[in-house]
């Protein structure tokens, strides 16, 4: 989705992009996390279930692992725009390098650290608030307001790949290697990760980041502001609003998935897992598309058309039987969800006040932390009725609230490039 001097799109801004070291340092970074994220994600709760027999237990070290971004992420944001957001990025992974190192030493007696799983959990999830606000903002102004659109759908890409990849390479390190081999793994990853963000120059002083603050950083009336420019700006809530839909009542379904595939079409713990995957096939597939060829003019309605499309299609493998078909469906999935994982961080970047990117994005990130509760809603509604029914009746409800905020705020479907509000420009 890079613009070039005459605002078109295509491989050659992506290369351009990537010639520059500081973007190709923050974005090895942001791949080397996000692997790291996801293969602890399917690891920890492979472990948690062989160790409890129990599935509660993985459910809640996962809602322990996304509670932290609905309570930290504007936090996190809100520092964004105060401090050096290198120095805090290389703080953070010194931490999480420290919290592996002496969990992967305390480990290796191989006998089960269910407490030390869920603690991890929760500093991952602390971790995942600041960083997503912080190093991608940065990434945003390293590349430019005027490549935003290649730089996130890179960012795009590599989440899809990393979704993928972590989950394999996290599978077989719990086969071979067990608990001390996936912290081992997760200490590597996340130490190349700050070998490449030490190699950033420090950032340069702006008006929002000055280099010697007069007065201490303050949170409240910072934050206050960041909601107030929020608010005022309709692509801005209407994109936090849609955010706030979708995790309450779309992406949680991933967690129905499995029971769909083993109660209702009978398939094997193979087939279940190439039918998961056929989603994230779909996403990588529009991702690249996206990327190398979507116009800027509509990004606000590859956004929107994409949540819907998301939506309409987990509605129609809810209401699936058939495995071709449902695999389908969730292909057709991942093809929305494409866009609007790319569109909610460039809508946001492109749409706020410069001096206030941070805390727009650490708003966004609260908005993504209401997924916790989606999967518990998802959940309740699977014990009450049986899971397809529960899938299409919550989906079905997210399609209705996502349709109304468009309606709400027609901006999110207008034709046309993105831009602060006058007085930001």
């Amino acid at each position: 989705m890079v613009e070039n001097e005459r605002g078109r799109v295509g491989p050659a801004a992506v290369a351009a992009l990537l010639r520059d070291p500081a973007v190709r340092r923050l974005w090895a970074a942001g791949a080397l996390i996000q692997c790291g994220r996801w293969l602890d994600i399917l690891a920890f709760g492979l472990l948690v279930l062989d160790w409890t027999g129990s599935p509660f237990p993985v459910t809640a070290i996962l809602f322990t692992r996304m509670l932290p971004l609905l309570f930290f992420g504007s936090i996190a944001g809100t520092l964004a725009d105060r401090v050096d957001r290198r120095r805090m990025l290389i703080q953070g992974l010194s931490l999480i390098l420290g919290l592996y190192a002496i969990s992967a030493w305390w480990s290796m007696d191989g006998t089960p650290h269910l407490w030390l799983a869920f603690a991890l959990s929760i500093a991952g999830g602390l971790f995942w608030s600041a960083e997503l606000p912080m190093r991608r903002g940065l990434l945003a102004e390293v590349a430019g307001m005027e490549r935003v659109g290649v730089s996130m759908g890179l960012e795009l890409l590599t989440a899809n790949v990393t979704r993928m990849v972590g989950p394999a390479v996290g599978g077989a390190l719990v086969a071979l290697l067990g608990f001390a081999g996936v912290l081992l793994a997760g200490f590597i990853l996340h130490a190349l990760a700050l070998l490449a963000i030490v190699g950033l120059p420090a950032s340069a002083p702006t008006p929002s980041r000055p280099s010697q603050p007069a007065a201490p950083v303050r949170i409240v009336a910072p934050l206050k502001e960041g909601w107030r420019h929020v608010r005022a700006t309709p692509v801005l809530i209407g994109t936090v609003m849609v955010t706030a839909a979708i995790n309450l009542w779309g992406f949680p379904y991933v967690s129905l998935v499995p029971v769909i595939a083993q109660e209702a079409m009978g398939l094997g713990a193979v087939a279940t897992g190439l039918l998961v995957a056929s989603e994230g096939a779909g996403a990588f597939l529009a991702s690249i598309a996206i990327t190398m060829a979507g116009p800027p003019a509509w990004f606000r309605r590859i956004y929107s058309l994409g949540t819907l499309l998301f939506l309409a299609a987990v509605v129609l493998f809810g209401l699936t039987r058939d495995p071709i078909l449902a695999a389908c469906w969730l292909a057709l999935a991942g093809v929305g969800m494409a866009g609007f994982n790319t569109m909610q961080i460039v809508l946001m970047l492109q749409g706020a006040d410069p001096a206030l990117r941070g805390r727009a994005l650490g708003i966004l990130v609260g908005a993504m932390g209401l997924a916790p509760f989606g999967f518990l809603q998802f959940g309740l509604f699977a014990s009450w009725l049986d899971a397809g029914t529960a899938v299409v009746l919550v989906t079905g409800i997210g399609f209705v609230a996502v349709l109304a905020c468009v309606l709400r705020w027609p901006t999110l479907m207008r034709h046309g490039q993105v831009e602060p509000p006058a007085q930001f420009r």
